[in-house]
């Protein structure tokens, strides 16, 4: 068998799956099910790093082809006409997707160590979790796909209902109920789409390529279906204003838990692979209004965050605003923009999983989230002190940070096409600062005056190799983007052109299919932002 032959997608998908059950069965072997769930996600891990390794970026592909490598089909459902296909492929947005995916999951399960009852369940949903995630990000085939994304709420309940904090019920409904709301919707429109279309198959390529013929002079249909599936990627992504459920889930799933809600950016993929190819005209028609939903989410949040006095709730509403920005660059429907979210996406999985575990850390020492209980921990615990730092520097958009990197490719699309949203946006980066080190001063300076906290031990052995990595990514992704770029360029200029040639290439001026770094261009975005606002 060639090493093209092998079904690599599958593997990733369902390794996680066949370590669960495993899993599942050491009931009364708490370090055995914790350390069967770690090996599985290493063994994950690794068959992502060779499908990341072995993907060629440079491949060339037929005019209008899509740019999807090691192609799994087989029909699975028999229909009246055709069939409901079992259809896996990887492009260079899911191949970025899948790789952040299953290198954060092996820090979930490491700092899971705050679990101390019904170990194997926890393990199990874990995993599961893991494998619905990917099977999103992976799957071509419409039912497949909303089968992988209705299948991420089951192990989320549980996660977050049994083992998380004193709220945890409430907490649980309400994204539940948030979610299955978008996806009711989503599941119409796919519907919609399939029937108006008259396919075969619900398979993304042939409904992209029929959509055209069949929604030509219909906008109101094309936005009304747009709607369907906007709707069920802006509550799981979160955007504003439909983010509520976010603090209160945050706050309650534990460490673990918080970090896969982080790591969920499902409903930002979403709006990349599905909104933008298959409904062009409604996000040229819809798109300033979704501009206004970015930048008042930027602002709201950012603001709200700055009140906080809960650490999670904090980090919370923190993702929010950077979510907004993610929103604003997206649908500025550039190159370099899209490219930028992409990497942000994984920038913002590392660099607030990080933060979560330091929270985390914080709570097994005093049992409490409270910005308040804390001060002058600097003096006791130098080393947590730096990483802290570091986490919060990179979450404020430091140069040098895998934040910086993100966010300075973002502002740079967006501006091109709406310079004076961006501006207002480009404030997320003051407000950030405002809250994230004003927090940071609050619990790592002043008096070490209460007593609590004057004996408590520095970063363990285990913290240490939990957070060492997520620290070298913020640096690695801060200064070295190019290798991701050189992934993502012919896949974003394959989104762009699929939606409308004629509509996106004056949007962008930078040409995203040469493999170079991004960061070069700065220049030259900057003259074409300051050539448009002349105009």
């Amino acid at each position: 068998m060639r090493v093209n032959d092998i079904p690599w997608l599958s593997i990733v998908i369902f390794l996680p799956l066949v370590f669960a059950v495993v899993a599942l069965t050491m009931k009364n072997n708490p370090s055995g099910a914790r350390m069967v769930a770690f090996v599985g996600t290493i063994v994950t891990l690794v068959v992502s790093v060779l499908i990341y390794a072995n993907f060629n970026s440079a491949q060339t592909y037929a005019a209008g082809a899509p740019h999807f490598q090691l192609l799994e089909k087989h029909s699975w459902i028999a229909l009246s006409k055709g069939s409901v296909n079992y259809l896996l492929g990887v492009d260079g947005v899911s191949l970025l997707m899948v790789l952040m995916t299953t290198g954060i999951f092996p820090f979930i399960v490491g700092v899971s160590k705050d679990i101390n009852e019904r170990h194997n369940q926890y393990y199990f949903w874990v995993l599961l979790m893991e494998t619905a995630v990917l099977g999103v990000f992976l799957s071509l085939n419409l039912v497949l796909f909303y089968i992988f994304w209705e299948a991420m709420l089951i192990p989320a309940y549980f996660i977050i209902g049994i083992w998380g904090g004193p709220k945890r019920i409430y907490a649980t409904v309400k994204f539940f109920l948030y979610t299955m709301v978008g996806s009711m919707l989503m599941l119409v429109s796919i519907l919609g789409v399939y029937f108006l279309t008259g396919a075969t198959s619900f398979d993304l390529p042939d409904l992209q390529a029929a959509l055209p013929a069949v929604l030509g002079g219909h906008l109101t249909t094309e936005m009304l279906l747009f709607g369907g599936f906007f709707l069920a990627f802006g509550i799981k992504a979160p955007i504003w204003p439909f983010h509520t459920w976010v603090p209160d889930a945050y706050a309650e799933a534990p460490t673990g838990g918080s970090i896969i809600l982080v790591a969920l950016k499902m409903g930002l993929y979403g709006f990349i692979r599905f909104c933008i190819p298959m409904f062009p005209n409604a996000v040229h028609a819809l798109a300033p209004a979704i501009i206004v939903l970015a930048v008042i989410g930027v602002v709201y949040a950012a603001l709200v965050a700055s009140m906080q006095t809960d650490l999670k709730r904090l980090i919370a509403y923190s993702s929010v605003s950077h979510i907004g920005v993610i929103l604003l660059a997206i649908f500025s429907m550039t190159g370099i923009g899209i490219a930028g979210a992409v990497i942000q996406m994984v920038s913002h999985t590392i660099t607030t999983g990080a933060l979560f575990i330091l929270g985390g850390a914080l709570y097994s020492r005093r049992q409490s989230y409270a910005i308040a209980d804390y001060g002058g921990l600097m003096k006791v615990m130098p080393g947590f002190t730096v990483l802290f730092l570091i986490a919060t520097l990179s979450s404020v958009a430091l140069p040098l940070t895998s934040g910086f990197a993100g966010e300075i490719l973002m502002l740079a699309g967006s501006f091109q096409t709406y310079p004076w949203a961006t501006a207002v946006a480009t404030t997320s980066a003051i407000w950030s600062v405002v809250y994230m080190l004003w927090m940071f001063q609050r619990v790592m300076y002043g008096p070490l005056d209460k007593p609590e906290n004057q004996s408590l031990p520095d970063t363990t052995p285990g913290e240490k190799l939990a957070l060492w990595p997520l620290v070298a990514l913020i640096f690695i992704i801060g200064v070295f983007p190019t290798p991701i770029l050189n992934k993502l360029n012919s896949s974003v200029s394959d989104i762009l052109s699929s939606a409308g040639g004629a509509q996106t290439a004056a949007a962008t001026p930078i040409p995203v299919a040469a493999p170079v770094n991004a960061l070069s261009k700065m220049p030259a975005v900057a003259s074409a932002a300051l050539t448009h606002l002349k105009d």
